[in-house]
């Protein structure tokens, strides 16, 4: 994972506010994930994310080990490869960004580029919980980005790898983008529009207790609503917090789940104790506005926040 464990001793720059150019392929997808996610992150006060030769390869080397493996091996569409499998490059994401030549550690996302609730590329991504917290880490300094159109047993698959990357400094310490210590971001922004309804389906899935449908499946469609982020300062500890989620035609509160590092019940799958999650018990209502209401103590200061967001 694309997780700087020597935070915050680690070499901490001025956030990246400008960016070289990429040389994606113009209206690729790898080129509308690049723009999109760097957009959404000069939002929400994050440094941009540059765009690395060597963890593009990196990304490019995986989809061909997918590639050459399925059908046979079902799973080769995930973030492990196996040695001695044909084009094997690295078990991890940070082995393979290394085998590419990237002198630093990587995390990775892989899914479908348009599959899931037909959401562009990097929104489909944030609307999620592990993918998301990768795409919003404030650690990240590089990305790399692969695509290919691809199926299986009748399948489209199309995936899109994105490798995120930290540097190492001369003193051997990660390089870290560098927030202030009250530092808040949340996401979905305040005034943003077509959120979706629904979470995207992401594994391993983060969220217990969801209902089934007619096949036995779990049901995202009915029993999540969009994910809700609440971000703090990386160094930061979440001690207490509470969110509420009210429709503001009809004042109707959504029951939510909230999942944050020291919930028994929801806990944050990656311990993280500066970021917090909310996923309704259902739904979010189409065309509709929702006020989502914040009150936490993190690191002894009392935050209490309020935004708005409408849905698509």
């Amino acid at each position: 994972m694309n997780n700087a464990t020597d935070y915050p001793h680690c070499t901490q720059l001025p956030l990246q506010e400008y960016v070289p150019e990429p040389d994606y392929l113009p209206l690729s997808p790898e080129l509308q994930a690049f723009y999109e996610l760097n957009a959404i992150r000069r939002k929400l006060g994050l440094g941009l994310l540059a765009q690395h030769a060597q963890l593009d390869n990196a990304a490019r080397n995986h989809l061909r080990y997918i590639i050459r493996n399925l059908p046979a091996d079902t799973n080769a569409y995930g973030h492990a490869e196996l040695p001695g499998k044909p084009e094997f490059t690295g078990i991890g994401p940070t082995e393979r960004a290394q085998f590419a030549g990237y002198p630093g550690t990587a995390g990775e996302n892989l899914g479908g580029a348009n599959a899931a609730f037909h959401l562009s590329p990097a929104f489909n991504f944030l609307n999620t919980i592990s993918h998301a917290r990768l795409m919003l880490d404030q650690c990240a300094t590089n990305i790399g980005i692969g695509y290919a159109a691809i199926s299986d047993r009748g399948n489209q698959l199309d995936p899109l790898v994105l490798n995120f990357g930290n540097l190492f400094s001369g003193a051997g310490h990660t390089i870290c983008q560098k927030n202030s210590e009250r530092f808040y971001f949340h996401y979905p922004y305040d005034g943003q529009i077509n959120v979706p309804l629904s979470m995207t389906p992401e594994d391993p899935n983060p969220v217990p207790d969801l209902p089934k449908d007619t096949a036995g499946h779990d049901d995202w469609m009915r029993g999540t609503s969009a994910v809700v982020i609440f971000g703090f300062e990386r160094s930061a500890t979440i001690e207490q917090i509470e969110s509420s989620v009210t429709e503001m035609r009809s004042g109707q509160a959504l029951p939510v789940r909230l999942f944050w590092w020291k919930s028994s019940q929801y806990p944050n799958p990656h311990r993280d104790k500066h970021i917090a999650y909310l996923v309704g018990y259902q739904p979010f209502k189409p065309k509709s506005s929702y006020k989502v209401m914040v009150n936490a103590v993190v690191s002894g200061a009392q935050i209490k926040k309020e935004f708005s967001f409408s849905t698509r």
